[in-house]
C-alpha cells in the first residue's frame, strides 16, 4: 500500500507517525486536520439505507452486514478532506469493553450504540471464562477480516474498541456491583481483571491479524493514530470513581500486562476526573502516548498546560484535540517533540491554512 485513497503521501505521514512515538520531529509536528469537501456539509451525509431503529432485524443488519457497514462508511470518507496526517479509516465498533461479550455479557443494538448487560451475579461462583470460540467473537473477525480484504488501498479498518479489562468485567457485573466487589473482595477482583486479561490478548492479536496493514501497523480509528505494529488503546472509564491507591493495586497490573502486546501503547485519560492517576501513568516507563479527552461541561486543554507539561517531562508523546483557537497557546506553551494534534476545519483552504500554522510554530 504505497498510497491511501485521497491521501497525500501515505508514506510521509506514516514516517511521521514513526518520529511521534519516538518523541522526535520529522518536520513539523504531527497532526491531523480534516474538513468537509467544499460545497459539501453534514446534511450531505444522509445514511445509504435509513435505519429502522424499531426493527430488532434491521438494527442486527446494520451492525452485521458488511456490505451495509461498506456502503455509508465509504460514503462518508468520501465527503472528508484529508488535510495533515489525517488519513481515511473505516470505524466499527462492537461497543466499547466490546470484548465482555466473549465472556458472556449479552449485546444488545440500540440506534448509534451497543449495550452489554451483566451476565454474572456472584463473581465467584460465576468467575469470567474466555470462550475462544463464541459465536460472536467469530462472526465479528469475519466482518474485520471482510472489511480489511475490500477497503485495501481505500483506507485503513480500525482495531475495535475491545479495551479496558477493568471495564469489560465492569460489563460482566454491572458497575455498581463491580465497585461494591472491589470494597470487599479486591483480591478477587484483581484474579478477575487477570482472567479477562488474558482473553483480551488473545482477542487483540486475533483482530491485529485480520485488520493490520501492508507495514503491518494499526489504527486507533477514533483518534486517529496509526502504529506500525501492535497499536491499540488502553483505558479504564470507571476509574473516576477509583482512588489511587485502587488503582495502583488493580490497574497498573492489568496495564504493565497489556503492554507485553502493545508495540505502540496509548492511553486514553478521559479528563479531569482521572487526573489523579496521571502520576501513576506516568511511572509506567513502557507506556508511549497519552491522550486527553476534552469533557463535556469541563474546561477546554488549553487550560491543562502545566498538566501536559509534565507528561512531555515524563518522556511521553501527548495527544489533544484541540479548537482552532485554542491552537496558538498550545504550540507556544508545549515542546513540538511528540506532539499529536488533531482538529476540525470549516473548509479545505482553513484545514491547509491550520497544517501551516502548525508548520511554521514547531520548534522543540
Amino acid at each position: 500500500m504505497a498510497e491511501l485513497a485521497g491521501v497525500r503521501d501515505w508514506e510521509a505521514i506514516r514516517a511521521r507517525f514513526d518520529a511521534l512515538w519516538r518523541c522526535e520531529i520529522v518536520d513539523r509536528c504531527c497532526c491531523a486536520v480534516s474538513s468537509w469537501k467544499d460545497g459539501l456539509t453534514e446534511d450531505d451525509f444522509a445514511p445509504v439505507e435509513p435505519l429502522r431503529k424499531d426493527d430488532p432485524a434491521d438494527l442486527a443488519d446494520w451492525y452485521e452486514n458488511p456490505d451495509r457497514i461498506l456502503r455509508r462508511n465509504l460514503k462518508y470518507l468520501d465527503l472528508v478532506r484529508w488535510a495533515g496526517d489525517s488519513f481515511p479509516v473505516l470505524i466499527h465498533s462492537f461497543a466499547p469493553a466490546g470484548h465482555a461479550e466473549y465472556f458472556g455479557a449479552r449485546a444488545r443494538y440500540g440506534e448509534g450504540t451497543v449495550w452489554l448487560d451483566p451476565s454474572i451475579t456472584d463473581l465467584e461462583a460465576e468467575f469470567p471464562v474466555y470462550d475462544p470460540d463464541h459465536p460472536a467473537l467469530r462472526k465479528h473477525l469475519a466482518i474485520a477480516r471482510t472489511l480489511a480484504e475490500r477497503t485495501r488501498g481505500r483506507c485503513l479498518v480500525a482495531m475495535p474498541d475491545t479495551v479496558g479489562a477493568a471495564d469489560a468485567l465492569s460489563h460482566l457485573l454491572g458497575p455498581e456491583a463491580f465497585l461494591i466487589e472491589i470494597a470487599e473482595r479486591p483480591e478477587l477482583v484483581a484474579r478477575a481483571i487477570s482472567a479477562v486479561n488474558d482473553g483480551w490478548r488473545d482477542v487483540s492479536e486475533r483482530f491485529y491479524q485480520a485488520v493490520k496493514d501492508d507495514a503491518g501497523g494499526t489504527s486507533v480509528g477514533w483518534l486517529g493514530t496509526w502504529g506500525r505494529g501492535r497499536h491499540h488503546q488502553m483505558q479504564c472509564d470507571l476509574s473516576v470513581m477509583l482512588s489511587p491507591k485502587d488503582y495502583e493495586r488493580l490497574l497498573l497490573p492489568e496495564l504493565e500486562r497489556q503492554m507485553d502486546w502493545i508495540e505502540y501503547p496509548l492511553y486514553h485519560l478521559d479528563g479531569m476526573g482521572q487526573l489523579r492517576h496521571l502520576d501513576l501513568l506516568l511511572s509506567l516507563p513502557r507506556l508511549r502516548m497519552i491522550q486527553w479527552t476534552n469533557v463535556v461541561g469541563q474546561p477546554p486543554a488549553s487550560a491543562f498546560l502545566p498538566e501536559f507539561r509534565r507528561i512531555q517531562a515524563a518522556g511521553k508523546a501527548l495527544h489533544l484535540g484541540l479548537t482552532k483557537a485554542e491552537l496558538p497557546a498550545v504550540m507556544e506553551g508545549l515542546s513540538s517533540k511528540g506532539l499529536f494534534l488533531t482538529m476540525g476545519a470549516e473548509s479545505e483552504a482553513e484545514a491547509e491554512e491550520i497544517v501551516a500554522y502548525i508548520a511554521e510554530h514547531t520548534h522543540a
